[in-house]
């Protein structure tokens, strides 16, 4: 069967249609009214054989294609992942603060020295066979084993250092509460330059306490401006992350953010309602029901930039960036690496069979490579006309694939027509 493939951009002017390549570059018009009812319809139905003298040349053109004339565009994907190797560390499952909607249960597991050793020979081992190496550290709450995660970043940008042309990068996502400007240039000196914070607006200390109850919003941004104050030399970036409910309605919060980082470039923010990721007492919360989501969303955005603050949700893929889409977890390289021992590959299916694809053993790290493969699917018959294929090439939410066995793994429309 031959489908017209996503990556095609049209445009309608005049009963002319001109159709452009974003994969290839070419361009062809087509200027009978009769052409372009025909190439509709090859749209919304594909083809069987090429017959005619249009789909002939459409498929000449490589605008006319079944799934297997896209093996190419898969091989060069999957060669290209592999040259990144990202490694998701949770060194603690254990947590300060008790957010109602965190869909974590806090199990107090630390990684021992045991799990570090095994954590840097495995990295020793596969930071030659790539071009790019990250370490995301996660949790739980990283900052709580500040010791577990300098020993591994620092081991971590030295080894790739010493190799040419391995690129290094190193996040963190963190509560931010015990993140001192001490411990934060620390943290640089490993390599560790992005973070992302959560910030709840002025209601932070409703949702984000500690496990005693007490608020946690006055000690961050106490940090926040320690840090902000490190002269420019400091290339790091920090995206304040606010979730909001359904009753969050006060857009003055951004104003407040405009005040303490003064349009400090290295702080951005990231705003997104809250799901219902897990857990009890999430339920108990006013989320916000997905038909009010995108327009709720747009009122905080457009105010947030309104005022001049940098946002993150202005990053929209329109389908062009090739690999815009892709979910860490479908990197053949990328793994999630557990406090318990448990190598995963989604840090949100943590309590499913299914994610777990290895583990440390001793000192050594097991991977059943059968596994791990199944997290990176391959391209369906039905991907072919998505306008987001290079984008997303059924690698955006590869868990919709592995444990809800969805075949494809779009979370936005499987076919976007006329």
């Amino acid at each position: 069967m031959y489908f017209i493939p996503g990556y095609l951009r049209e445009e309608l002017s005049e009963n002319q249609l001109t159709i452009y390549s974003v994969l290839y570059g070419n361009k062809i018009l087509l200027d009978t009214l009769e052409r372009i009812e025909e190439y509709k319809k090859l749209k919304a139905k594909g083809t069987e054989s090429l017959c005619t003298e249009l789909e002939c040349f459409l498929h000449e053109q490589k605008m006319l294609c079944n799934l297997e004339e896209l093996q190419d565009l898969q091989s060069v994907t999957c060669r290209k992942m592999s040259n990144q190797l990202g490694l998701t560390i949770m060194p603690t499952e254990g947590c300060n603060f008790r957010c109602p909607y965190c869909y974590e249960d806090h199990e107090n597991a630390q990684m021992t020295p045991e799990m570090v050793s095994a954590i840097k020979g495995f990295l020793e081992d596969q930071i030659p066979t790539v071009q790019e190496v990250n370490l995301s550290w996660f949790g739980g709450e990283p900052t709580l084993c500040p010791k577990v995660v300098l020993e591994i970043s620092s081991f971590a940008q030295s080894f790739a250092k010493k190799l040419q042309g391995v690129k290094f990068s190193s996040s963190m996502t963190t509560n931010g509460y015990l993140l001192s400007k001490d411990i934060f240039l620390q943290y640089y000196a490993s390599g560790i330059r992005n973070y992302q914070i959560t910030l709840d607006g002025f209601k932070h200390d409703e949702t984000r306490y500690l496990a005693n109850k007490q608020g946690t919003l006055k000690t961050i941004l106490s940090n926040l401006k320690e840090i902000k104050e490190l002269n420019s030399e400091y290339e790091y970036k920090i995206i304040l992350r606010r979730n909001i409910l359904a009753s969050d309605d006060d857009l003055s919060w951004y104003d407040y953010l405009v005040q303490q980082f003064d349009k400090d470039s290295r702080f951005s923010i990231l705003i997104r309602t809250v799901d219902n990721w897990g857990g009890e007492e999430v339920k108990e919360l006013s989320i916000v029901e997905n038909k009010d989501r995108d327009r709720i969303l747009k009122v905080h955005v457009d105010y947030a930039k309104s005022v001049g603050l940098v946002c993150e949700n202005d990053i929209v893929d329109d389908g062009v960036s090739f690999g815009g889409q892709f979910c860490y977890a479908a990197y053949p390289k990328n793994f999630v690496f557990r406090a318990n021992g448990e190598i995963q590959k989604c840090t949100i299916a943590l309590k499913n069979g299914k994610n777990t694809v290895g583990r440390i053993i001793g000192n050594t790290v097991f991977i059943d490579d059968s596994l791990n493969k199944c997290w990176t699917p391959s391209l369906q018959t039905t991907c072919i006309s998505c306008k987001r294929i290079l984008s997303c090439m059924n690698k955006q939410c590869p868990k919709r694939v592995v444990l809800n066995e969805e075949g494809i793994c779009c979370q936005t429309g499987r076919l976007e027509r006329w």
